[in-house]
């Protein structure tokens, strides 16, 4: 049963929804333009939920796997701790870019925020090479397992990680494929 304040939060959340459906189509459209007008008269618009699964205008702008201005003209008007906003399932526009095989965007988020490539999500606990690699994009896995370090704790290439991710590459058709890189599975 929903409490009072599930369905206060939950009015709130469509209300913001509804305020920022213009948006919403805006983004998705690929219209800089009329969304840099949108955010100077609006700058929390910047960081609004634009989905029921609470993404960011990022998150959008980058699951459209098209109009790369866009997404970096974005990035560029955000402090990093922006980029870093998950959403309702914990995962990062790191995570969009991984999933939908967006490799240009991958390089934008992470030359701003390379932090990004260590954050896992509530979903599958996946860091952004684990999900290029559930999803079966290769450029994408290449370019995150050439720029993803593995002297940090957790590593995703050690243990239970690195186990995974072996084990996502099997999956994903991956093996008898050269892939870049010195050392990728340390288990």
């Amino acid at each position: 049963m929903e409490t009072n304040s599930q369905r206060n939060d939950n009015n709130i959340n469509n209300h913001q929804q509804q305020h920022y459906l213009h948006l919403l189509k805006t983004v998705i459209n690929g219209d800089w333009e009329t969304a840099k007008s949108i955010f100077d008269s609006d700058p929390s618009a910047l960081t609004a939920r634009l989905s029921e699964w609470q993404e960011t205008t990022l998150h959008v702008a980058v699951n459209t796997g098209r109009f790369l201005h866009f997404v970096r003209n974005l990035v560029d008007l955000l402090p990093e701790t922006s980029v870093r906003l998950t959403d309702g399932y914990g995962g990062s526009a790191l995570h969009n870019a991984a999933i939908a095989g967006n490799t240009e965007a991958a390089r934008i988020l992470v030359a701003k925020a390379p932090s990004l490539l260590h954050l896992k999500n509530n979903n599958f606990g996946d860091a952004p090479i684990h999900s290029a690699a559930r999803y079966g994009h290769r450029e994408t896995f290449e370019y995150l397992l050439s720029v993803t370090k593995e002297d940090v704790d957790p590593s995703p290439f050690a243990g239970q990680d690195g186990a995974k991710l072996l084990n996502l590459l099997i999956v994903g058709d991956f093996y008898g494929n050269q892939i870049r890189h010195h050392s990728i599975v340390k288990i």
